[in-house]
């Protein structure tokens, strides 16, 4: 069994990894999401000599693209929201396992 400051340990370095885990999350998933969408509309330029304009706008919106960027978004949105519920949770188990104890997490 472990102690109480042990497993406020433990869950103390779960809320870290998860903090990292979000962080990384945001700052490389979705990021290079919006990045690789916004270069695929850009490189559409490049196409101007063999494809018309309007075939470039048409292509530039089409409903593929837009939902993409829409649930890039939405996504990243739900991401922050459970890493804080996950986190909140985590935080309050540390304070209620310890509640009564001296609070010695890294001594």
């Amino acid at each position: 069994m472990l102690d109480t400051t042990s497993a406020a340990r433990l869950l103390a370095a779960v809320v870290g990894l998860l903090l990292i885990s979000g962080l990384l999350s945001i700052g490389l998933d979705f990021r290079f999401i919006s990045q690789t969408l916004n270069a695929f509309k850009q490189d559409l330029q490049v196409y101007r000599e063999t494809l018309s304009s309007d075939d470039i706008a048409g292509i530039a919106a089409l409903e593929s693209l837009t939902k993409a960027a829409q649930q890039n978004s939405q996504r990243w949105k739900i991401t922050i929201l459970l890493h804080s519920i996950v986190v909140a949770a985590l935080l309050a188990s540390i304070v209620v396992m310890l509640h009564g104890h001296v609070l010695q997490l890294f001594p």
